[in-house]
């Protein structure tokens, strides 16, 4: 009898651990280095690549790296924090990458890169879509990327995105003449759902809707191992027109970059004058005070690398996390 029990114990024993001898134990000797670690920097959870799903693609992590050092414009030697220790700081982080599928490499790599930066240009992806702010057919599909139309007393205008400013001159022309020309009581613009694009075309609309020389935003660029600074104001408008009447702007969670740089200069206030807009929104925006170079990763399954090499700010205070959707920021400084 006892012999009997021996054995119906052995056989209950075997099939208890034949769920974790097929799946492999999730026990600490079995994860990878980073594997389920959070990394405190202010990111999400990052943890290591997942269960790889489809074939093992490999990626040159020492490229990326050198990539990252002598591009990023938060490792060049003159950046105020020391360069030298954000390059180390992410290499080191990335140590623990182990080739898993492309979709785990990405998600692996770019938890990293946002866990130590905050920045959403800052990531790396797979079979990357084509610049729509540079694709011209595309643009004069959307007709400059504007809609607008008066209601009642308000001019409504509508921005999907910032294209390149010299293919979308004209239709930003045609707009500001519309506006010269109709002199609304109110001017809403709405920028849900922009995605950025081109810096220079938000320029070129703000300069009508600010007085000249209004301070906009600083810009840090990377060259060479230089930070170079840049104070953007904004130029005068066509024969000096400025738009003075009430400006409402939309923003939601999906506002991002380029159009993160119009709103800001409206909403926030320095030097002494009143914000010149309001803003309304359900969330912050996506949050991203920076511009990034697109770099195909060579001998790899179709990655790219997206290394910011400017970061903007406005009075030295930063916009990473998001714009809150609330009332206008007061900026105290000289």
């Amino acid at each position: 009898m006892r012999a009997i029990m021996l054995a119906v114990v052995s056989v209950i024993l075997l099939l208890v651990s034949v769920p974790f001898m097929l799946t492999g134990s999730s026990g600490p000797a079995d994860r990878p280095a980073n594997g389920s670690e959070q990394l405190a920097l202010g990111g999400p959870v990052l943890g290591g690549p997942a269960p790889a799903c489809g074939p093992v693609s490999h990626i040159d992590m020492k490229w990326i790296v050198d990539k990252i050092r002598s591009s990023y414009v938060r490792c060049a030697a003159e950046w105020p924090a020391g360069g030298e220790r954000m390059t180390n700081y992410i290499r080191a982080a990335l140590e623990g990458f182990r080739p898993q599928s492309r979709e785990a490499n990405v998600k692996f790599i770019n938890g990293i890169l946002y866990g130590i930066t905050d920045d959403p240009h800052f990531k790396i992806e797979v079979d990357a879509p084509p610049i729509k702010y540079d694709n011209r057919e595309h643009m004069e599909s959307t007709q400059g990327g504007l809609r607008y139309a008066t209601v009642g007393d308000t001019l409504e205008l509508r921005i999907s995105l910032f294209y390149r400013l010299d293919m979308v001159r004209p239709y930003y022309d045609k707009f500001i003449d519309y506006l010269r020309r109709t002199e609304p009581a109110r001017l809403t613009i709405d920028l849900r759902g922009n995605p950025g694009g081109d810096m220079e075309a938000a320029k070129y609309l703000l300069r009508v809707l600010l007085e000249p020389d209004t301070y906009l935003f600083t810009e840090r660029e990377r060259r060479g191992d230089a930070v170079d600074t840049i104070e953007h104001r904004s130029a005068p408008g066509p024969d000096g027109y400025v738009y003075r009447g009430p400006v409402h702007l939309l923003i939601d969670g999906t506002t991002f970059s380029a159009s993160e740089l119009m709103t800001v200069p409206l909403i926030w206030s320095s030097e002494g004058r009143e914000p010149r807009a309001t803003v309304e929104g359900t969330e912050r925006t996506r949050g991203g005070p920076s511009g990034a170079i697109r770099v195909p990763v060579p001998d790899s399954d179709g990655y790219t690398l997206h290394v910011p090499i400017m970061e903007f700010d406005y009075k030295g205070m930063s916009w990473f996390g998001g714009i809150e959707p609330r009332a206008a920021r007061d900026v105290h400084s000289a």
